[in-house]
């Protein structure tokens, strides 16, 4: 009997620890795939951001493809719209109904333990820093103007903690912007569908999908008229049709499942739909932020490409989907959100270590830089999961169990 516990609670300790590596059943290992590529393109542009000054000798289009990664975030965004949306249609579909109480638990314990750790970190670090830079008697003016960037940092910290730091000058989190239109995209999405998207017929809203999408596009190009600079670009309304584009490719899907098919794409449109999307990926990659070209169009040229890859993704049949199917992915996936909001602060430190006193720097030590980055943030990000994150991931599908049988039992 004391074998078997031993064993048995053996067991259940490597499947914690190593929770991340391990297949969930029912789990698209494509997607997998997808969230695990938009979270290393962010790190590889957080890195360039640090590095890029130090590679002079650096060809034109290579550098503008790496300062123009942090397109990940339009993956992600693309993502969040198919998944979201795509789960209220299967369920509007399977029980008539949305449970809204529900998504608001699970997006409650699956974003906030990580998301607030991470503010309250942030939070009280930049409050001994200030403390630090008030105390000098003398201070330089890089130190005067770090302690204001420091004390702006603060005075706006409530951007951060009620998800609206994509519209506030400073914040705590330089990655919290994102994750704000996220969040408001969570909180806007299950009314939007349960009192008007869901109520019209499919047409009406695909109609209204394509109208948001031209109304952001539309914003970014009125912004740009104006001379605003990048601000705007962090701006919910001149971003959601990244989000619309997923809940475009989601609409498709349930479309075709609700013909009693199977989705798969004939070969030619699968050639077509991989040459667009390669090519509006690479359109959107070729000019730096500097260029109207990508501060207008080039984020539409990103969240079409992604969507396009996401659809060859979601066929099982195509090599889009046996690439972002490869195992070695699903952990980094299942990281990522922690590795978002860790990897810049990670990725400075790979690169300190490594720059230090250095003024050149070659490829050799560029990549080398990117190993140590992305090893770091995912070893920290594994260890910081399995203690913030984990335990309320638990209490989400015991609540969720908890649910499926007061469903059978009614």
């Amino acid at each position: 009997m004391h074998t078997v516990t031993k064993r048995t609670f053996l067991q259940g300790l490597f499947e914690y620890v190593f929770s991340p590596f391990l297949k969930k059943q029912g789990e698209l290992e494509s997607l997998n795939g997808l969230r695990a590529f938009a979270i290393l393109f962010v790190i590889v542009y957080h890195l360039w951001t640090l590095l890029g000054q130090f590679a002079t000798e650096t060809p034109v289009l290579i550098k503008n493809i790496l300062v123009n990664l942090n397109s990940g975030v339009d993956l992600f965004f693309v993502l969040s719209g198919y998944l979201i949306y795509g789960g209220f249609l299967r369920s509007l579909e399977k029980n008539r109904q949305l449970s809204i109480r529900k998504f608001f638990i699970d997006r409650t314990l699956r974003i906030f333990p990580a998301y607030y750790f991470s503010l309250i970190v942030l939070f009280f670090y930049y409050q001994n820093q200030s403390v630090k830079l008030h105390s000098v008697a003398n201070p330089n003016p890089g130190e005067i103007e770090l302690l204001y960037r420091i004390m702006m940092n603060l005075k706006y910290s409530f951007g951060d903690f009620f998800y609206f730091s994509n519209y506030t000058p400073f914040r705590l989190s330089i990655v919290g912007w994102s994750l704000s239109i996220e969040e408001q995209f969570y909180l806007i999405l299950p009314f939007l569908s349960g009192y008007f998207l869901f109520t019209v017929s499919q047409k009406m809203r695909i109609g209204f999908l394509f109208l948001l999408y031209f109304i952001a596009l539309g914003f970014r190009f009125f912004y740009e008229a104006q001379n605003s600079g990048l601000d705007p670009l962090i701006y919910t309304h001149c971003r959601m049709d990244s989000l619309v584009s997923g809940m475009l490719v989601a609409e498709l899907i349930s479309s075709r499942n609700r013909s009693g098919s199977q989705f798969a794409l004939d070969k030619k449109v699968s050639a077509i739909l991989i040459f667009l999307s390669i090519a509006l990926l690479l359109l959107g990659h070729s000019f730096d932020l500097e260029n109207w070209f990508r501060r207008t169009l080039g984020i539409s040229c990103f969240n079409l490409g992604y969507a396009g890859i996401l659809l060859l993704a979601l066929d099982s049949n195509s090599l889009c989907a046996w690439i972002f199917n490869q195992p070695i992915l699903r952990p980094i996936a299942r990281l990522s959100y922690t590795m978002y909001l860790w990897n810049l602060i990670l990725a400075g430190w790979a690169v300190s270590h490594i720059l230090k006193g250095t003024r050149t720097i070659g490829p050799g030590q560029i990549v080398w830089a990117c190993v140590m980055g992305l090893a770091s943030s995912f070893l920290f990000s594994w260890l910081l999961f399995l203690i913030v994150e984990k335990p309320f991931l638990l209490w989400k599908d015991k609540l969720s169990i908890v649910e499926m049988d007061s469903r059978k039992s009614a």
